[in-house]
């Protein structure tokens, strides 16, 4: 009996730590699965909200719904508080980059939006404006 008593309060906890851990890995996929779709030089993020002093880290996937392949070169930012990383490469027609986002929400509150550049070499398509916005709570 007194097995039993100390088995159940074991089992339950064990219970519990697996179904956060479990809804965390959706909420992951979740966002890895979302993808952005380029058909024109300007994009739009919504990181969502978030708790001031926070830094999140997001990876987001990009299909090239344009015309032609962009030729990616790097990325530029309009603020300290938000850093993009692209890896240049040829994206083709219907491909996906991923590009890595930093943003630092530290004297922000309320609505905001920041702009970033990703920076290709393709004359047409020079500069794609990507838009990110978080409601700071």
């Amino acid at each position: 009996m007194k097995r039993l008593i100390f088995f159940l309060p074991c089992l339950f906890i064990l219970v519990f730590c697996v179904n956060i851990l479990h809804s965390e890995e959706k909420k992951e996929n979740s966002a890895k699965d979302e993808v952005i779709n380029l058909e024109t030089s300007n994009l739009e993020y919504n990181i969502g909200n978030i708790g001031k002093g926070q830094i999140i880290n997001r990876v987001i996937r990009i299909r090239n719904k344009l015309t032609e392949a962009i030729d990616i070169s790097d990325a530029r930012s309009t603020c300290d508080c938000v850093k993009l990383s692209v890896t240049p490469q040829i994206v083709e027609k219907g491909g996906i980059f991923e590009a890595e986002i930093t943003f630092d929400d530290s004297g922000m509150d309320g609505d905001v939006q920041e702009v970033v550049y990703i920076l290709t070499n393709n004359m047409k398509y020079e500069l794609i404006r990507l838009v990110i916005s978080a409601k700071i709570t």
